[in-house]
């Protein structure tokens, strides 16, 4: 008799360990396929950002094409005035870059003899084909296109 009641209470105890194990066992493979959802979506997340990164880039550097193709050419001529001491011959209204105000948060425009009264142009760290000087945001193109201009012209 005492034989069949231990039977009963072992197979009670096998029956509550497989219980055990199996609940482990589920909650193992969830946690596992959260883990993999979680990295399967910060792969996602991080290639979107590269590409958003990407079209900013090749945004700007569009930008600062089309900018030192019609704007760059007075440019060059308005530090060649500066530098020279001549008499301003060239339209200095013309002489604008488009930026971001990072401080109002809207476009503003920005005159070049504006960014060349410093006398000196740092090197800017260039982030998504942008610089930040002060607190405007311009395509980084036309940042170093001013900057070698107005350091190569004697």
């Amino acid at each position: 008799m005492r034989y069949k009641e231990n039977e009963k209470y072992l197979a009670r105890v096998q029956a509550s360990v497989d219980a055990e194990r199996s609940h482990r066992d589920k909650v193992k493979l969830e946690r596992e396929k959260k883990r993999e959802y979680q990295a399967t979506r910060a792969a996602l997340q991080q290639l979107v950002e590269e590409e958003r990164a990407q079209k900013q880039q090749e945004k700007n550097d569009r930008a600062s094409e089309f900018w030192i193709a019609t704007v760059g050419v007075g440019v060059v001529s308005f530090i060649n005035t500066i530098k020279r001491g001549f008499t301003n011959a060239v339209n200095q209204s013309a002489l604008t870059i488009h930026a971001y105000s990072l401080t109002t948060r809207k476009q503003v425009i920005l005159p070049v003899l504006d960014l060349l009264q410093t006398n000196t142009l740092p090197n800017l760290e260039t982030r998504n084909g942008q610089v930040r000087y002060k607190d405007l945001l311009f395509p980084a193109g036309i940042y170093y296109f001013v900057k070698y201009h107005w350091e190569e012209t004697q």
